[in-house]
């Protein structure tokens, strides 16, 4: 018998020999399925018998032809074909099955007996984790710790051919919208497969469980036995291997080899076509998951852990509590609501919104926009006013953004990662003082159509036409997009605080006399001072930026768009050496009657005639000037801008209404920060610097 095997096998080796073909099976410590699915169903996995590479319990010439196919380009053999363990199938893995039938050679060897995992062949076994409790050394389907198993939807006890909706036999009509309820917890009941074909005391873990496995056990990312998975292993030295099985999505077995997918009993609490799973690839996380998705089933035993449903906001430091909406400092960026407007977490997308209506509909478009004919007449900032949605919705102490006084500072002034919370994607904003908010990718409504979920999202301003402005997260850019867009669009509203709903900060840091701004504050010799910049409502609001002369803030502060000159330093227009009072007055224009904004001389005595302290006003960083006759300012950091960008940030840096006297290109400034004490500086005309005015 084995003559003639070998005979047919030289003539094979042959053939193979003139081809000098082999096939690689680990890429990056990864195998090369990773690259495509492979149907689930098509796939052979580890032997315990060395040699037997179509698992059929035996080594003989049906091995050979199985290394051949491989070789060929045929994947179902990849995980088993490296026969001799060198990480590549070619003529040495024939070779070394040919040697394993000459001599007789077939030794069953389990390598989770020789690695410790397991105490003997006859699996599976019960690993005592610790404190993570008492988990099988193997999936579902599985005859041994390396083997992948079944893969199962979630609630269902069979394997299918095809995962999605269409087969669920948990919803009416294969549509996620008739979805059954099964249970918070289908742990020991008829749904949990691991309970229906192991028997006994198996059952799926529960989410806290698989949680205090990630919590309490060290994560290994290794290749076991050709399969490529995570090891857990415990304080106590106890190990269980996962591989990384993939997961059933709809006629494939989709990452094989790549991630590994692995249900709870637990169904979501916050929605109902998912359910809690654990995930790996190079990170592990657990979330929530479609649950017509075919995944594997790591079966624990003993009493379940009692699932404490955490807030995941709270979780992730967003938010004190679960009960929801927060304020959120952001210090420069102002205060922020912890939600969406129309949402009750800070995940959920909310309502949708044309801008000036406060209600939602089922048609977004200019065409059906009810504010269409009075559009013009809603103002030019609608923020607090029965249009405003935040404020109508949300009630007293809470109102739309304004797009340069919130939504340029939020953007400028925060910095930003694109995140999953709760299992929706959205940029975190964190701010200088730690506090941060979440931003779900909530897409926005076109016509009958929502478009864009969970790809980006559209957050409106308070501000109209030229000046309206909208906040774009997404994934695809690494910065946000501030730009006007159409407003009969469907978009998010992200609401923002204001008093009386606040004890005013200014009022406590007896800076002034009560919350109603801005005061006019007596700085004795060093005269008669704003409690608040053009622009801010509050002391501690950084307000608006502009170039020097002009009297609208702007995206983009450079020569080009400078409205006092003709595209370059070099004309500059002659509109004074000193535009207090004057049309080109900004504080003037926008706040009227006496004020002005300060010349180079009243910065000039403010600086040396007042103490100067550093500190921080609602999370807000800045310098408070004290006069000898106890008047105090706080004037908050915010930089200056150039471009679209916020240079030194921790600075503080504010227009005066005078040139400079050795040229036409710049204007006196105050300038301070904490380690800087508080000077007449220079800027050029086109900076866009902050203001603060005082009283003639």
């Amino acid at each position: 018998m084995i003559r003639k095997e070998r005979t047919r096998l030289f003539l094979i080796i042959s053939i193979l020999l003139m081809t000098g073909k082999s096939v690689n099976i680990l890429a990056n410590n990864r195998f090369v399925t990773n690259t495509y699915p492979i149907p689930y169903q098509h796939l052979v996995l580890a032997s315990p018998i060395k040699g037997d590479v179509n698992n059929d319990k035996k080594v003989d010439i049906s091995d050979v032809v199985a290394v051949i196919n491989t070789i060929a380009g045929n994947p179902t053999f990849r995980v088993t074909a490296d026969v001799n363990g060198d990480n590549k199938v070619d003529i040495s893995d024939i070779v070394a099955i040919i040697n394993i039938i000459a001599n007789g050679v077939q030794v069953e060897s389990d390598p989770a007996v020789e690695k410790g995992l397991c105490p003997d062949i006859n699996h599976p076994h019960i690993i005592d984790m610790g404190e993570a409790g008492k988990w099988a050394c193997c999936n579902v389907g599985a005859e041994a710790p390396w083997e992948f198993g079944g893969h199962y939807s979630w609630g269902e006890t069979i394997e299918k051919s095809y995962y999605g909706w269409i087969t669920y036999s948990h919803c009416d009509d294969g549509r996620s919208d008739t979805r059954h309820y099964l249970g918070d917890d289908i742990s020991g009941t008829e749904y949990d497969v691991a309970h229906v074909l192991w028997k006994d005391d198996w059952h799926t873990p529960n989410v806290q469980q698989m949680k205090l496995l990630l919590e309490n056990c060290t994560q290994q990312i290794i290749v076991f036995n050709d399969a490529y998975g995570i090891k857990f292993t415990s304080p106590e030295g106890a190990s269980i291997f996962l591989p990384a099985a993939g997961m059933g999505q709809y006629s494939d077995l989709a990452w094989v080899g790549v991630n590994g997918d692995y249900w709870t009993s637990t169904q979501d609490p916050d929605e109902g076509i998912f359910a809690m799973g654990m995930s790996f690839s190079t990170i592990v996380k657990c979330q929530g998951y479609d649950r017509s998705f075919g995944r594997s089933i790591r079966p624990v035993t003993g009493p379940a852990p009692e699932v404490v449903n955490v807030d995941p906001a709270v979780e992730a430091g967003l938010c004190p509590d679960e009960h929801h909406p927060h304020i959120i400092n952001l210090g420069p960026a102002g205060l922020w609501s912890c939600c969406n407007v129309g949402a009750t977490a800070p995940w959920e997308y909310g309502g949708y919104y044309a801008w000036g209506e406060t209600f939602q509909k089922d048609y977004y478009d200019v065409k059906g926009y009810v504010n269409q004919e009075s559009f013009l007449s809603l103002g030019d900032n609608i923020a607090g006013t029965e249009n405003d949605v935040a404020h109508v919705i949300m009630g007293d102490g809470w109102q739309m953004p304004s797009y340069y006084n919130h939504i340029q500072n939020l953007s400028n002034h925060c910095s930003r990662e694109w995140i999953t919370l709760n299992g929706v994607p959205g940029r975190q904003y964190i701010a200088s003082n730690g506090n941060s908010i979440f931003l779900p990718a909530a897409g926005y409504w076109s016509g009958y159509e929502k478009k864009e979920l969970n790809e980006e999202g559209l957050y409106m301003s308070a501000d109209r036409n030229k000046n309206y402005g909208c906040l774009t997260i997404s994934n695809f850019s690494a910065g946000d997009i501030l730009s006007a867009d159409d407003f009969g669009k469907g978009m998010s509203v992200r609401a923002v605080a204001v008093p009386p709903s606040l004890t005013d900060p200014a009022v406590e840091a007896g800076l002034c006399p009560d919350a109603h701004h801005p005061h006019v504050i007596d700085m004795g010799s060093a005269g008669k001072w704003a409690c608040c910049n053009v622009g801010g409502s509050y002391p501690w609001e950084v307000g608006n930026f502009y170039a020097w002369g002009e009297t609208e803030p702007k995206q983009y502060y450079e020569t080009e768009n400078y409205i006092h000159c003709d595209g370059s330093s070099e004309t500059y227009h002659d509109i004074g050496a000193d535009i207090a009072g004057t049309d080109y007055d900004v504080a003037h224009v926008k706040w009227g009657s006496s004020w002005r904004m300060p010349t180079g001389e009243q910065i000039q005595a403010l600086t040396n005639k007042c103490s100067e302290k550093w500190t921080q006003i609602y999370g807000v960083e800045g310098m408070i000037y004290t006069s000898p006759e106890g008047g105090s300012i706080f004037f908050p950091a915010a930089g200056y801008r150039i471009w679209g960008l916020i240079y030194q940030p921790k600075e503080c840096n504010y227009w005066s209404s005078t040139l400079c006297e050795w040229g036409n290109e710049y204007s006196n400034t105050l300038e301070c920060s904490e380690e800087e004490a508080g000077d007449v500086s220079t800027m050029t005309r086109e900076w866009g610097i902050l203001v603060r005015p005082v009283w003639k």
